[in-house]
Protein backbone atom coordinates (compact mmCIF):
# COMPACT_ATOMS: atom_id res chain seq x y z
CA UNK A 1 0.00 0.00 0.00
CA UNK A 2 1.33 3.50 -1.23
CA UNK A 3 1.80 5.99 1.73
CA UNK A 4 1.78 10.16 1.24
CA UNK A 5 2.50 13.22 3.98
CA UNK A 6 0.14 15.49 3.34
CA UNK A 7 0.63 19.24 4.93
CA UNK A 8 -2.43 20.89 6.50
CA UNK A 9 -1.17 23.87 8.12
CA UNK A 10 -3.67 26.62 8.53
CA UNK A 11 -0.58 28.51 7.41
CA UNK A 12 -0.87 27.56 3.69
CA UNK A 13 -4.19 27.19 3.72
CA UNK A 14 -6.95 28.25 0.49
CA UNK A 15 -8.95 30.08 2.36
CA UNK A 16 -10.27 30.49 6.14
CA UNK A 17 -8.42 31.69 9.09
CA UNK A 18 -6.53 29.70 11.41
CA UNK A 19 -8.90 28.60 13.43
CA UNK A 20 -10.97 27.01 10.43
CA UNK A 21 -9.32 26.55 7.40
CA UNK A 22 -9.69 24.59 4.07
CA UNK A 23 -6.81 22.98 2.13
CA UNK A 24 -7.12 22.46 -2.10
CA UNK A 25 -5.36 19.29 -2.68
CA UNK A 26 -3.38 18.62 -5.86
CA UNK A 27 -5.49 17.35 -8.86
CA UNK A 28 -3.20 15.05 -10.25
CA UNK A 29 -4.31 10.98 -10.44
CA UNK A 30 -3.32 8.54 -8.08
CA UNK A 31 -1.71 10.76 -5.22
CA UNK A 32 -4.75 11.32 -3.20
CA UNK A 33 -7.02 9.36 -4.70
CA UNK A 34 -8.32 5.95 -3.81
CA UNK A 35 -7.58 6.43 -0.30
CA UNK A 36 -8.03 3.29 1.94
CA UNK A 37 -6.72 4.59 5.21
CA UNK A 38 -5.72 8.01 6.79
CA UNK A 39 -3.79 8.79 9.81
CA UNK A 40 -2.12 11.76 12.03
CA UNK A 41 1.54 11.83 11.96
CA UNK A 42 1.83 15.14 13.59
CA UNK A 43 0.20 18.35 14.97
CA UNK A 44 1.26 21.87 16.92
CA UNK A 45 -0.77 23.70 18.82
CA UNK A 46 -0.10 27.32 19.58
CA UNK A 47 -1.25 27.75 23.02
CA UNK A 48 -2.55 31.51 22.47
CA UNK A 49 -6.27 30.88 24.27
CA UNK A 50 -6.40 33.40 27.21
CA UNK A 51 -7.92 31.64 30.40
CA UNK A 52 -10.44 34.25 30.14
CA UNK A 53 -11.68 34.72 26.64
CA UNK A 54 -14.78 35.80 24.29
CA UNK A 55 -16.19 32.59 25.20
CA UNK A 56 -16.17 32.66 29.02
CA UNK A 57 -16.16 36.28 29.74
CA UNK A 58 -19.57 37.37 30.14
CA UNK A 59 -21.27 37.87 33.43
CA UNK A 60 -24.62 38.44 33.87
CA UNK A 61 -26.76 39.30 37.24
CA UNK A 62 -29.64 41.29 38.47
CA UNK A 63 -29.25 44.51 40.55
CA UNK A 64 -32.07 45.14 43.19
CA UNK A 65 -32.88 49.13 43.17
CA UNK A 66 -34.99 50.91 45.86
CA UNK A 67 -38.63 50.34 45.69
CA UNK A 68 -37.72 46.48 44.70
CA UNK A 69 -36.90 47.73 40.91
CA UNK A 70 -34.62 44.71 39.46
CA UNK A 71 -32.63 44.86 36.31
CA UNK A 72 -31.00 42.73 34.51
CA UNK A 73 -27.27 43.71 33.66
CA UNK A 74 -24.64 41.65 31.31
CA UNK A 75 -20.87 42.52 32.17
CA UNK A 76 -18.17 41.37 30.57
CA UNK A 77 -14.10 40.56 31.56
CA UNK A 78 -11.99 42.03 29.25
CA UNK A 79 -10.38 38.74 27.53
CA UNK A 80 -7.02 38.06 28.95
CA UNK A 81 -4.44 35.59 30.80
CA UNK A 82 -5.00 36.49 34.48
CA UNK A 83 -3.99 35.46 37.98
CA UNK A 84 -6.07 36.07 40.54
CA UNK A 85 -4.66 38.73 41.98
CA UNK A 86 -5.17 40.24 38.98
CA UNK A 87 -8.85 39.18 38.22
CA UNK A 88 -10.48 40.35 41.38
CA UNK A 89 -10.49 44.33 41.16
CA UNK A 90 -11.37 43.48 37.82
CA UNK A 91 -14.31 41.09 38.87
CA UNK A 92 -15.41 43.72 41.29
CA UNK A 93 -15.46 46.50 38.52
CA UNK A 94 -17.80 44.62 36.37
CA UNK A 95 -20.32 43.61 39.22
CA UNK A 96 -20.21 47.35 40.18
CA UNK A 97 -23.85 49.15 39.43
CA UNK A 98 -25.22 52.52 39.51
CA UNK A 99 -24.35 55.89 40.24
CA UNK A 100 -25.03 59.13 42.71
CA UNK A 101 -26.95 57.57 45.45
CA UNK A 102 -27.75 54.37 43.79
CA UNK A 103 -24.18 53.38 43.69
CA UNK A 104 -23.40 49.92 44.90
CA UNK A 105 -19.94 48.51 44.63
CA UNK A 106 -18.76 45.50 44.55
CA UNK A 107 -15.40 44.05 46.42
CA UNK A 108 -13.82 40.75 45.35
CA UNK A 109 -11.30 39.16 47.68
CA UNK A 110 -9.69 35.57 47.84
CA UNK A 111 -9.64 33.79 50.96
CA UNK A 112 -6.43 31.52 50.98
CA UNK A 113 -7.91 29.89 53.97
CA UNK A 114 -11.07 28.01 52.09
CA UNK A 115 -10.00 28.62 48.94
CA UNK A 116 -12.54 31.00 47.75
CA UNK A 117 -13.49 33.92 45.75
CA UNK A 118 -15.69 36.34 48.54
CA UNK A 119 -18.24 38.91 47.56
CA UNK A 120 -18.79 41.84 49.72
CA UNK A 121 -21.61 45.25 48.73
CA UNK A 122 -21.18 48.74 49.72
CA UNK A 123 -23.51 50.89 48.94
CA UNK A 124 -27.91 52.38 49.56
CA UNK A 125 -29.05 50.41 52.43
CA UNK A 126 -30.57 46.62 51.52
CA UNK A 127 -29.90 47.16 47.70
CA UNK A 128 -27.91 43.76 46.44
CA UNK A 129 -27.08 42.04 43.28
CA UNK A 130 -28.09 38.68 42.97
CA UNK A 131 -25.54 36.31 40.99
CA UNK A 132 -27.74 34.50 38.11
CA UNK A 133 -28.92 35.19 34.84
CA UNK A 134 -32.64 33.80 35.69
CA UNK A 135 -35.61 35.99 36.13
CA UNK A 136 -36.58 34.04 38.83
CA UNK A 137 -35.33 34.38 42.43
CA UNK A 138 -35.95 30.87 42.93
CA UNK A 139 -33.85 30.13 39.88
CA UNK A 140 -29.96 29.94 39.31
CA UNK A 141 -28.84 30.43 35.43
CA UNK A 142 -25.04 30.11 34.78
CA UNK A 143 -22.66 32.59 33.11
CA UNK A 144 -20.25 31.68 30.73
CA UNK A 145 -18.04 33.08 33.69
CA UNK A 146 -19.42 31.40 36.65
CA UNK A 147 -17.14 28.27 36.41
CA UNK A 148 -14.01 30.22 36.01
CA UNK A 149 -14.95 32.31 39.31
CA UNK A 150 -16.37 29.86 41.07
CA UNK A 151 -19.97 30.01 41.25
CA UNK A 152 -23.34 27.51 40.72
CA UNK A 153 -25.78 29.51 42.71
CA UNK A 154 -27.82 32.43 42.79
CA UNK A 155 -26.09 34.26 45.88
CA UNK A 156 -27.12 37.33 46.75
CA UNK A 157 -24.62 40.00 47.93
CA UNK A 158 -26.67 42.33 49.89
CA UNK A 159 -25.14 45.93 51.06
CA UNK A 160 -23.74 46.22 54.46
CA UNK A 161 -24.07 42.19 55.22
CA UNK A 162 -20.50 41.14 55.12
CA UNK A 163 -18.69 39.14 52.44
CA UNK A 164 -20.19 36.43 50.46
CA UNK A 165 -18.02 33.35 49.89
CA UNK A 166 -18.60 31.53 46.35
CA UNK A 167 -19.35 28.20 46.72
CA UNK A 168 -16.61 26.58 44.73
CA UNK A 169 -13.21 27.17 44.24
CA UNK A 170 -12.32 29.28 41.28
CA UNK A 171 -10.97 27.45 38.16
CA UNK A 172 -8.27 29.68 35.79
CA UNK A 173 -6.38 26.70 34.42
CA UNK A 174 -7.66 27.26 31.22
CA UNK A 175 -8.55 25.28 28.24
CA UNK A 176 -6.84 21.54 29.14
CA UNK A 177 -7.42 20.19 25.71
CA UNK A 178 -8.36 20.86 22.06
CA UNK A 179 -10.37 19.18 19.73
CA UNK A 180 -9.30 19.10 15.73
CA UNK A 181 -12.27 18.64 13.11
CA UNK A 182 -12.21 17.71 9.84
CA UNK A 183 -15.73 16.72 8.07
CA UNK A 184 -14.34 15.80 4.84
CA UNK A 185 -12.03 13.24 6.97
CA UNK A 186 -13.98 11.97 9.96
CA UNK A 187 -17.79 13.07 9.48
CA UNK A 188 -19.79 11.79 12.37
CA UNK A 189 -16.47 10.33 13.56
CA UNK A 190 -16.81 10.81 17.47
CA UNK A 191 -20.32 10.31 19.64
CA UNK A 192 -21.54 12.03 22.09
CA UNK A 193 -24.16 12.30 24.04
CA UNK A 194 -26.88 12.27 21.59
CA UNK A 195 -24.85 13.88 19.32
CA UNK A 196 -22.01 12.50 16.74
CA UNK A 197 -19.34 15.42 15.72
CA UNK A 198 -16.18 14.96 13.07
CA UNK A 199 -13.40 15.13 15.63
CA UNK A 200 -10.30 13.33 14.11
CA UNK A 201 -8.05 14.12 17.57
CA UNK A 202 -7.21 15.93 20.26
CA UNK A 203 -4.26 18.00 21.59
CA UNK A 204 -3.27 17.82 25.36
CA UNK A 205 -2.46 21.22 26.65
CA UNK A 206 -2.85 20.56 29.92
CA UNK A 207 0.70 21.23 30.82
CA UNK A 208 1.22 23.48 28.36
CA UNK A 209 1.32 27.32 29.28
CA UNK A 210 -0.47 30.17 27.80
CA UNK A 211 2.44 31.32 25.28
CA UNK A 212 3.80 27.92 24.67
CA UNK A 213 2.87 25.27 21.46
CA UNK A 214 1.54 22.41 22.57
CA UNK A 215 2.53 19.06 20.16
CA UNK A 216 1.06 15.58 19.03
CA UNK A 217 4.14 13.70 17.63
CA UNK A 218 2.19 10.58 16.94
CA UNK A 219 4.22 7.65 17.51
CA UNK A 220 1.73 4.03 17.03
CA UNK A 221 -0.48 5.63 14.00
CA UNK A 222 -2.81 3.10 14.50
CA UNK A 223 -4.28 5.02 17.87
CA UNK A 224 -4.77 7.82 15.29
CA UNK A 225 -5.68 6.04 12.00
CA UNK A 226 -8.88 6.20 10.49
CA UNK A 227 -9.61 2.84 8.06
CA UNK A 228 -12.09 3.67 4.66
CA UNK A 229 -10.95 -0.38 4.19
CA UNK A 230 -14.37 -1.71 4.53
CA UNK A 231 -15.91 1.39 2.67
CA UNK A 232 -15.53 2.82 -0.71
CA UNK A 233 -11.59 4.18 -0.81
CA UNK A 234 -12.23 8.00 -1.15
CA UNK A 235 -10.83 10.87 -3.25
CA UNK A 236 -10.13 13.95 -1.58
CA UNK A 237 -9.65 17.56 -3.65
CA UNK A 238 -9.98 19.48 -0.42
CA UNK A 239 -9.99 19.03 3.23
CA UNK A 240 -11.74 21.16 5.81
CA UNK A 241 -10.41 21.55 9.46
CA UNK A 242 -11.69 23.40 12.36
CA UNK A 243 -10.42 23.76 15.65
CA UNK A 244 -12.36 23.86 18.62
CA UNK A 245 -12.83 23.84 22.74
CA UNK A 246 -14.52 21.01 24.98
CA UNK A 247 -17.38 22.92 24.23
CA UNK A 248 -17.68 22.95 20.86
CA UNK A 249 -16.67 26.69 20.57
CA UNK A 250 -14.08 27.56 17.85
CA UNK A 251 -11.06 28.77 19.32
CA UNK A 252 -9.35 31.70 17.17
CA UNK A 253 -5.26 32.71 17.46
CA UNK A 254 -3.95 35.61 16.73
CA UNK A 255 -2.96 35.92 12.77
CA UNK A 256 0.80 35.65 13.40
CA UNK A 257 0.31 31.70 15.01
CA UNK A 258 -0.65 28.48 13.23
CA UNK A 259 -1.80 24.88 13.47
CA UNK A 260 0.35 22.63 12.02
CA UNK A 261 -1.23 19.33 11.18
CA UNK A 262 0.18 16.59 8.68
CA UNK A 263 -1.56 13.73 8.16
CA UNK A 264 -0.33 10.44 6.33
CA UNK A 265 -2.82 9.01 3.79
CA UNK A 266 -2.45 5.09 2.32
CA UNK A 267 -3.83 4.31 -1.42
Amino acid sequence: MKSRLIKCSSQVRSSGNNGRWTINLPSQAGQIDNVKKMSTRFIQFPNQITNINENNNTISFFRRFSGDIFTKITAQIPVGQYTITELLPVLGAVLTSGSGANLLTITATYNTTTNRIELEANGTAFDYIRLTSAGLPSQYEASPLDPVIGNNTNDIILEGAGPVSLNLPPNLTGLSSVYVHCRTVASSNTTLPNLNISMFDIIDISNTPYGAVATLDVDDPDLHTLDYLDEIPRNFKFLEFTVRDTDGNVLTLPENFNVEVYLKVFY
